[in-house]
This record gives structure tokens, sequence and C-alpha cells, in this order.
């Protein structure tokens, strides 16, 4: 048994958490990855239809977030 920040559990249960934490990140960063994929696609899709770059603009937007808004 394992006893870490005051909480004992068997060694087992601390594995079976911390695989249970990798699989949900797993799980999230390829959804996110898909997301990015479809989204780069649809851009080159817009180019090949004749899509000017302003109206791309806020897809290519890598600040991640809001241009608008003040970050001060």
């Amino acid at each position: 048994m394992f006893l870490v920040g005051g909480f004992g559990f068997p060694e087992e249960e601390w594995k079976a958490r911390g695989e249970d934490i990798r699989d949900r990140f797993v799980s999230l960063r390829n959804t996110a990855l898909d997301a990015l994929i479809d989204l780069i696609g649809d851009i080159k899709d817009a180019k090949q239809k004749g899509t000017t770059d302003a109206p791309l603009a806020p897809a290519r937007d890598t600040s991640g977030g809001d241009s608008s808004r003040s970050t001060s």
C-alpha cells in the first residue's frame, strides 16, 4: 500500500487511477487533433473554391483566443 498525500490506497488502485487519467487525456488529445485536421481540410477546400484570405483569417488565427479582445 502506498501512502500519498496522507491517502493510503492499494497499489492497484493508484495504477488504475493513473491509467484512467491517461486514457481520458489520450481521448481528449485525439478529439482535438481530429478537429484540427478537419479544420485544415476545410481551409484547403475553401481556398480551392476561391475563398480569399480575409474570410479565412479567423480560422487561421493561432493566438489561441479572440484577437478582438484586449489582453491588458
